[in-house]
C-alpha cells in the first residue's frame, strides 16, 4: 500500500458558509488496496491543512491515520489544459485502531480534477 498510487474519484464534496471545502475520496489500486481519504480543505490556497483522515486497506493488511499537516494549491494540468487541486498531507497513524501494518507516518499527495481523484503514498522515514 504505501509507495502505491490510488485512482478513485470525490464521492462527497461540501462547501461550508466559511469557505472550506470537505472532500471524502474513494480509490483503488491496481494490487486491490483501497483507499479513502477525508479532508476539510481552509478557504485559502496555502493555507494549512489540519482537518482530515486517511484509511487503507488491502486483502491482508489495515492502517488508518490524522491529518497532523499539509496545504492545498490549485495547479495547472499542461497536458489536458485544465485545472486540478494538489494536496500535500502528512497523516500519523492513530494508535488506537488497530492496524495490521507499523507504519508511523505516511505522505500523501492527491490530486482531483472535478470529481476524478489520484493519491500518491508514500512512507515517510523518521
Amino acid at each position: 500500500m504505501v509507495g502505491a498510487v490510488f485512482a478513485g474519484e470525490v464521492v462527497e464534496r461540501q462547501t461550508y458558509l466559511n469557505g472550506t471545502v470537505y472532500l471524502l475520496i474513494e480509490a483503488s489500486a491496481e494490487d486491490g488496496g483501497t483507499a479513502q481519504l477525508a479532508v476539510t480543505l481552509p478557504r485559502e490556497e496555502g493555507e494549512p491543512v489540519e482537518e482530515g483522515d486517511l484509511s487503507l486497506s488491502a486483502p491482508a493488511a489495515t492502517w488508518f491515520g490524522a491529518v497532523s499537516g499539509g496545504e492545498h494549491h490549485e495547479r495547472w494540468d499542461e497536458a489536458l489544459d485544465a485545472p486540478y487541486t494538489e494536496i500535500g498531507l502528512r497523516v500519523e497513524r492513530v494508535e488506537n485502531e488497530d492496524a495490521t501494518v507499523p507504519w508511523q507516518s505516511v505522505a500523501v499527495v492527491a490530486r482531483v480534477r472535478g470529481d476524478v481523484a489520484e493519491i500518491e503514498i508514500a512512507a515517510v522515514t523518521p
